[in-house]
């Protein structure tokens, strides 16, 4: 829901002259946003109960989920822009040829990167 959420939202953006100035501003943000997920694994310790038994308080989770919705969101805008720049570059006379071939060289960049 998350997701088709955020690409209602930033279809306005992307739909104009200027798809990258939104991949542009987002970069910054999702790095510091790096930021928020190292100082949550810092502190679960912190709301570590023990009475025996280890367990975590459902405020735990629902930090836990905000986290992740908001990376989410953040990530999906990220994608939505580089598709829509991969849309505004390609040639209709090939129609999505070129347009899928973009696509496959950043799918198959972004995998190399990550192993």
């Amino acid at each position: 829901i998350v997701k088709i959420i955020t690409q209602i939202i930033i279809s306005k953006y992307t739909a104009g002259p200027k798809t990258m100035s939104v991949y542009f501003i987002m970069s910054p943000i999702r790095l510091m946003w790096n930021i928020i997920f190292v100082i949550f694994i810092y502190y679960i310790t912190k709301f570590i109960t023990t009475n025996g038994i280890i367990s975590f308080p459902i405020y735990f989770y629902v930090i836990l989920v905000i986290i992740f919705i908001m990376n989410n969101m953040l990530n999906t805008t990220m994608r939505l822009t580089r598709f829509s720049l991969f849309n505004r570059i390609s040639d209709p006379r090939f129609g999505g040829i070129y347009m899928a071939l973009l696509n496959t060289f950043s799918s198959f960049g972004i995998s190399l990167s990550t192993s």
